[in-house]
């Protein structure tokens, strides 16, 4: 695509090309932020995991990032992955006096609580899937943005077009931006299974 999007201003600029509506010009950051929570949803690609070592305690605050877990494990050897259980079942697992090696995390708000609390200061290890970073004029770019500015405009002109209510412009946006995607989410499969690479489920996310 040609004179593509590279920051939060050009993106804006394109989009207001686009749509071809001086009208809209302060709801275009808008379309944009509604374009990175769909995003948020339905993206899955390999960019999107991190790891993050925490320190392991009766309970653990999750990064504001996070919008699901793959996995979570006590980083020893050898490496002891944690359960997923209720917050009923950890309690009636361990007493509130229980301590040593986690065994079972559950969830609480933004928060882990871990059975038995941890007698020491474990490294935890929690391999997530990241939110989108959000476009403003603080933060002008991202990962997505450099490298699929296409994807950003559809979605972007779908928000868009959806406020119009203009329902014939609707299917050609979507359908642009489902191809994008899908062709985004083909690849990440591809670089995940590089190597033998497995899919792991992902554990309940929190937003």
């Amino acid at each position: 695509m040609a004179n593509d999007p590279q920051d939060f201003a050009g993106l804006q600029a394109s989009v207001a090309r686009w749509i071809d509506n001086d009208t809209l010009a302060d709801r275009i950051p808008e379309f944009i932020a509604l374009a990175e929570r769909r995003f948020n949803r339905i993206l899955n690609t390999p960019e999107m995991e991190v790891t993050a070592t925490l320190v392991a305690g009766p309970s653990v605050a999750l990064p504001d990032d996070l919008w699901e877990v793959r996995a979570v494990w006590i980083e020893r050897d050898p490496r002891q992955p944690l359960e997923e259980v209720t917050q009923g079942v950890l309690r009636g697992r361990y007493g509130a006096q229980a301590t040593g090696l986690p065994e079972v995390f559950a969830w609480s708000g933004g928060t882990l609580l871990l059975g038995p609390a941890p007698d020491a200061d474990y490294p935890l290890m929690l391999t997530y899937k990241q939110t989108i970073p959000a476009l403003s004029d603080a933060v002008p770019t991202n990962w997505l943005l450099t490298r699929h500015p296409d994807i950003y405009l559809w979605a972007a002109l779908l928000a868009a077009e959806a406020y119009l209510v203009n329902d014939e412009r609707l299917g050609v946006w979507k359908a642009a931006l489902d191809e994008a995607i899908g062709e985004l989410t083909q690849a990440g499969n591809r670089k995940r299974f590089a190597g033998g690479m497995r899919l792991r489920p992902p554990v309940r996310g929190v937003c």
